[in-house]
């Protein structure tokens, strides 16, 4: 836990410091909420590693490179940050004491749980791996030829490989603790604000902290679903404030945070609409005109560099015949293969069942999934359905329906690629947010809602609970409790700490499996370049494809090689 607050001191500091450069690139006249600036810093930080990982890795020289230019404008804006530390401390003394303790708590039980072992299976199957790619390669050709999963390498595995420390110390891997935190803060200030002002807004953002007992089991491995959610939340937070008086400044907060949301995860591209409305209100455009499409223009290049290196495809995961520009892009084969199993994931369905059923079928089946799939399709569907009734008479019902219309169509465009609970979950916290909020608690019941929330954190957290009431998934039925063993420092990055790794051939190459995972896609934290050797036969068998090297380096890159004999 020590070292793990060490280093989110580490991520404050630097995260603080490229937020203000932000700030200063956009002209901003004054410095945003302080929680924001910290956001900033993570899309700033962001930037700077995509370009590099295009031409390098972001391992220990980078992050010296970091350390030093933090430095350099910590001197320069030393004054501004210190008012922006000496603004952040005076916001959190302004909180009522017991939101001061439901920080606190919040504070400790993030530390406590960013120490344990990793809970997400993606963790196992690759974000360890696509960090560590990053950290020592920085974007490689065709890497998603050696294992699929790594075309989905996000914006957030970008920050976190750029800022994991790797060189010094192994262990980190808690970016997405940090910025839950981050959040928190965030809706505890607008909770306090409530109090005093009575302004619906404040009080829809400020009941954020409810879903922390969820939120908490992402935290051990750098997921960007936390980032969405956090990044959503400040988004429908600035969006829903400001409606009416929407000035440059939150135009243009609201776009950088709405790329970098959608940089993170392409699930997240509807947020892009809110900021692209507040400014079509707007009678003059003009000199908003710049900054945005500059700022669009950018991410957008990134992305398709990103993708094109990666996978070959400068659209990917919209993967059309026409677009391929490189000789190691993924075969279109495997590409439908895996966008048909991420479809029939969303109904846990077999491909013959999937083409038998009829849409009513689809939606019965997915509408009652069982344990905790089930509980937010059904909920989400519920939000959707009241929801134009709770907020037909309320008095910021415009920016409500905005944002319930967002949902509608986020629901329609999931439905036709894969309706995961996951990737509506951002639109499910507001909503049901909004529909709380309609019921106009008294203060004290809010916050012993509050404390209550905080309190359910600790109870798995400390006490062993097995998830089977809750999911199917058998890697996720058991929570990730602390030890005492944890105190100073955390768990490693893989729950799988006893895995061993051999070396394989396959066809001119050697390549690593785990021997004692047995898991079609883990890859756990194994020396590169690694995959299952079950996997790598199975697509040798069915598609007659291996991954090879494009040269001598790993550097150089995969790509498929089709296999000509039996």
């Amino acid at each position: 836990m020590l070292s793990i607050l060490i280093y989110w001191c580490f991520l404050f500091l630097i995260t603080s410091a490229f937020g203000i450069v932000v700030c200063k690139i956009f002209n901003f006249s004054d410095t945003p909420n302080p929680t924001i600036i910290l956001l900033f810093g993570g899309f700033g930080i962001t930037v700077i590693a995509s370009i590099v990982a295009i031409f390098g890795n972001l391992g220990v020289y980078f992050e010296v490179a970091l350390i030093i230019l933090s430095i350099f404008i910590i001197l320069i804006y030393r004054r501004l940050l210190n008012n922006i530390f000496l603004s952040l401390k005076a916001k959190i003394a302004t909180l009522a004491i017991s939101l001061k303790i439901i920080f606190i708590a919040i504070l400790i039980l993030a530390l406590a749980q960013s120490a344990t072992a990793p809970y997400m299976i993606d963790n196992e199957t690759y974000y360890i791996q696509t960090v560590k790619w990053l950290d020592n390669f920085g974007f490689v050709p065709g890497l998603a030829n050696l294992h699929f999963f790594l075309s989905q390498m996000s914006g957030f595995h970008i920050l976190q490989a750029a800022t994991n420390l790797d060189g010094v110390f192994h262990y980190f891997n808690d970016l997405s603790g940090f910025y839950l935190v981050v959040g928190n803060l965030y809706a505890l200030f607008h909770i306090q604000r409530y109090f005093e002002s009575k302004e619906l807004p404040n009080l829809i953002i400020g009941l954020f902290p409810i879903f922390n007992v969820f939120l908490f089991q992402f935290i051990g491995a750098p997921s960007p679903d936390i980032l969405i959610y956090v990044l959503s939340l400040v988004i429908f937070g600035e969006y829903l404030k400001n409606y009416n008086e929407a000035d440059y400044k939150t135009i243009v907060l609201l776009f950088i945070l709405t790329v970098f949301a959608t940089y993170t995860k392409l699930t997240a591209i509807l947020l892009v609409v809110l900021p692209l409305q507040l400014a079509l209100k707007k009678q003059s455009l003009k000199k908003l005109f710049i900054p945005l499409s500059l700022t669009g223009v950018l991410m957008l290049l990134l992305f398709l560099i990103k993708n094109s290196i990666i996978t070959g495809h400068p659209f990917y995961p919209l993967v059309l015949e026409s677009t391929t520009i490189a000789r190691w892009a993924l075969p279109e084969n495997l590409q439908q293969f895996f966008s048909e199993q991420t479809k029939l994931h969303g109904y846990f369905l077999q491909a013959t069942e999937y083409n038998q059923a009829s849409t009513r079928e689809l939606f019965t089946r997915w509408l009652f999934l069982p344990k905790l799939h089930g509980l937010f399709n059904f909920g989400m569907i519920i939000l959707l359905t009241i929801m134009p009734f709770l907020i037909r008479k309320n008095p910021i019902r415009n920016s409500l329906f905005f944002i319930y219309g967002l949902a509608v169509l986020q629901m329609v465009l999931l439905w036709v690629s894969s309706p995961q609970y996951r990737y509506f979950f951002m639109f499910f916290m507001i909503l049901l947010c909004i529909c709380i909020a309609s019921l106009k608690l008294k203060k004290n019941i809010l916050i012993i809602g509050l404390g209550s929330a905080t309190i359910l954190i600790a109870i798995p957290l400390f006490v062993p609970f097995n998830l089977n009431s809750l999911t199917t998934n058998e890697f996720h039925m058991s929570l990730s409790t602390f030890s005492s063993d944890y105190s100073f420092l955390p768990h490693s990055k893989t729950k799988y700490t006893d895995a061993k790794y051999e070396p394989f051939t396959i066809g001119k190459d050697t390549l690593y499996t785990p021997t004692n995972i047995e898991f079609f896609w883990a890859t756990g934290d194994g020396p590169l370049p690694c995959v299952q050797r079950d996997q790598v036969l199975y697509f040798a068998q069915e598609y007659k494809i291996i991954p090879q090297r494009r040269g001598s380096s790993l550097k150089d890159g995969f790509f498929s090689k089709e296999i000509t004999n039996e």
